[in-house]
Parts: structure tokens; sequence; C-alpha cells
């Protein structure tokens, strides 16, 4: 029988709805069935794994400061002289007692050597005087002795009272002329050591034109120029002595409560296009009193004198904090990409990646532990130094257990 002429299909495009309904016919028959994954036939990693440990920690607090030289001057002149000569330039390293600047004293090494002059003069009075009264002396002996012999004769009615009164009257004269020679020996060692301390003085005056080194050190700069008219206290040169140096670091007032001289603080100060240098140094040194503005006080920590440091550079302190219940894992046990943390789980026969949040707290028994922020629980297994290899869900067999982070 032959259809109306409007029912009548092509023949291509009745194969094609044939074949539409087909693949719907098919995809009805698949949603009646679970997908049965294919099986995981790659080999299993040998991993080692260790549980999550909960445990008494301290978390750090950081904080900045400045290196700065333990003893540091600043040099400066005691005259209003002008500046004659440099002898030393930034970088030189100098000693005790070396001389660094030269002042115009002439006017002062003059004034030392009349005062040199002068007591030279006392010297030669001193010797004068005491000469005088040796001469005195020998007068004296020779009226006692005299007044002696004519008291004895007059005794026998053999002198008579005028010659008695004579020989005390010159016996008198003789120890009142030793007692003025015995004056002036006196005055004249006054008088001398007067001049000797005006020498002395002079002396120092003019050694102040010689402006030298408080202590071993290095100039670190210079602050002033040849010909410049220096007043007494005007900086000169700034020495500094690089045998020590501290971390100076000002830390909060409640932070710092709980810090005393010796605590151990490991620090760690920026080289410029360099790898940070680690210390594990002590405190030094705690402010007595508190800023009243900031509210903070200086601490300052130790660091070695031959370590290649310079005053100004920037450090950090990492200072024990109050201690907390928290999670530790071993540090290697952390795969890094990125901004991204995370760990392989042990997962029965599996690893499972996950992603966590790690701090810088560790315990101080276990330096190479981290703090598991969030992301873990209290004994779950995490996979120590992950190979390469190990990927999320790839199948493992724990060839043995670390100790865990304790």
């Amino acid at each position: 029988m032959r259809l109306p002429r409007f029912l009548m299909i092509p023949r291509r495009l009745a194969a094609t709805v044939l074949l539409t309904a087909g693949a719907l016919a098919g995809a009805a028959c698949g949603t009646s069935h679970d997908a049965v994954p294919a099986a995981d036939t790659r080999a299993p990693i040998a991993v080692t794994a260790t549980p999550v440990v909960s445990t008494q920690i301290r978390e750090a607090i950081e904080a900045g400061g400045i290196v700065q030289a333990r003893t540091t001057a600043t040099v400066s002149g005691r005259l209003l002289a002008t500046i004659r000569e440099f002898r030393v330039m930034p970088g030189d390293r100098v000693r005790r007692g070396q001389a660094l600047v030269v002042l115009d004293g002439r006017d002062l090494s003059a004034a030392a050597r009349q005062a040199t002059t002068a007591r030279s003069a006392q010297d030669e009075g001193v010797l004068a005087a005491r000469a005088a009264l040796e001469a005195a002396r020998a007068g004296q002996v020779l009226a006692r002795a005299n007044h002696t012999r004519i008291a004895a004769l007059a005794s026998r009615k053999a002198a008579t009272a005028q010659e008695l009164d004579g020989a005390t009257s010159a016996r008198a004269a003789a120890d009142a002329q030793v007692a003025g020679a015995e004056a002036q020996v006196r005055q004249a060692e006054a008088a001398l050591a007067s001049a000797g301390a005006a020498s002395d003085q002079a002396g120092v005056m003019a050694s102040f034109a010689t402006v030298t080194a408080p202590f071993d050190g290095v100039v670190v700069e210079k602050l002033a120029d040849v010909g410049t008219l220096a007043a007494p206290g005007m900086p000169l040169l700034r020495l500094e002595d690089r045998s020590r140096f501290t971390l100076d670091i000002r830390l909060d007032e409640g932070r710092a409560a709980g810090l005393t001289v010796g605590t151990a603080v490991p620090v760690s100060i920026d080289q410029p296009g360099g790898t940070p240098l680690t210390f594990e140094t002590k405190v030094v040194e705690l402010a007595r009193g508190v800023d009243s503005g900031t509210r903070t006080v200086i601490v300052k920590l130790g660091l070695p004198g031959d370590a290649g440091l310079t005053s100004g550079l920037f450090g950090r302190a990492h200072f024990p904090g109050p201690a907390k219940q928290g999670l530790l894992i071993p540090a290697d046990a952390v795969v890094r990409r990125g901004q991204m943390t995370s760990v392989f789980v042990v997962d029965g026969e599996h690893a499972r990646l996950r992603l966590v949040t790690v701090g810088r707290a560790a315990a101080p028994s276990a330096p190479s532990s981290i703090e598991a922020v969030s992301g873990l629980v209290a004994d779950e297994r995490v996979v120590v130094a992950p190979p390469t290899a190990l990927v999320d869900g790839h199948r493992i067999t724990v060839a043995g257990a670390a100790g865990g982070a304790r």
C-alpha cells in the first residue's frame, strides 16, 4: 500500500533517525548499571610513615633588629684648634693609643716647654734653699758649742756676763737662721710641686693636639676635614670594635617579660645578595627601663665577631613563646609546590594527598619537626620524605614505621 505523499520519509533521513534512536536506547540501558572502574595495575611504592603526635610546643615569636658593634665610639677633640692631619681613613684598623687626628697645638707645645723650664728653675731653687739650710745648721752647731763653752767659763767666774749674753744671743740667732732656712726649703719645694703640676697640665693640654684611639677597632666614618676648626666635643671619626656584635631588638613589654640574660635565642642575619647567616645565640643584655612612648624593651643578643658581620645589617630573632598543645610532623614529610603545602596520609593501601597548613614552631627535643596547624588529626600516619613518583591515590606499602615527631 502506498502512503500518502505527505507521510513519505526520505531514505537518508530514515537512517539518521534509526541511528539516533539506537544511541539513545544504549544510553538508557547504561544508566541502569553502575560504572566499574579499571583496576589499579601500578606497582605499589614502599614508603616510611610516622604518626602525627600531639604534644606541648612553643610557638616562636619573630622580631627584627639591627646588628650593632658591642663597643662604638665617636672620637672628638678637646681643643679649639684647626685640624692639621688625618692619619687614618675609613676602613683602617687601629690599635688603642694610635694617633688618629693631629690638631694645631703649637701654642700649647710652647706653653708646655715654658712650664718645663719653670720646673727646672724651681728644681735649682730647691737645691739652693737646701744648701742655705745646711749652712744655717753648721752655724747653729758652732753657736751652740760656743754658748756651752762660755756658760761653763761663766760658772767658774772665768767669763763675764757680757760674754755669756753674746754667746746666748748668737745661739738664738743661729736657731732662727735654721728655722728660716727650713721654711725657705719648704717654700721652694712647694713652688717646685706647683711648677711640676703646671708642667704636667701643660703637657696634657699639648697632648690633646693628638687625638688617639680609645680601643682596638676599625674606622667606619670620617666626620670632618683638614683645615676645619675643631671645637671641643666636635665629632671627628667614628670607631667600632668588630670583635663583638649584638643584635639590638625592641621587643614588646609583654613578650620581653619572660626573658632573662642567658636565654637561648636562634637568629638569622640577612646578607646583601647572599644566604642569611644563622646563629644560636643568647640574651646578653636587657634594658631595665621600658620606653614610655612605645612600651618596648631593648633586648641585645650576642653575635660572634669572626662571622664577617658589619653594623647596620638586619636580623631576625625567634624568641620562645608561651607553651600550647599542638600537632607535630617531620619537616621532610611536607610537600611544597609553590604556595601550597601538603602531606601524603596513609589510607589503607593508598596514599592520599592532603592540603595542610604548617607553622614555625618545633619541640626543643625535635628541631626537625614542624607544627601542623590544620589539615591533620592526632595519630594519623603521614609519609616521611615521599618519593617523587608518589601521587595522590597511589598504592603503597609501609616499609617501616618512623619514630614519630616527638
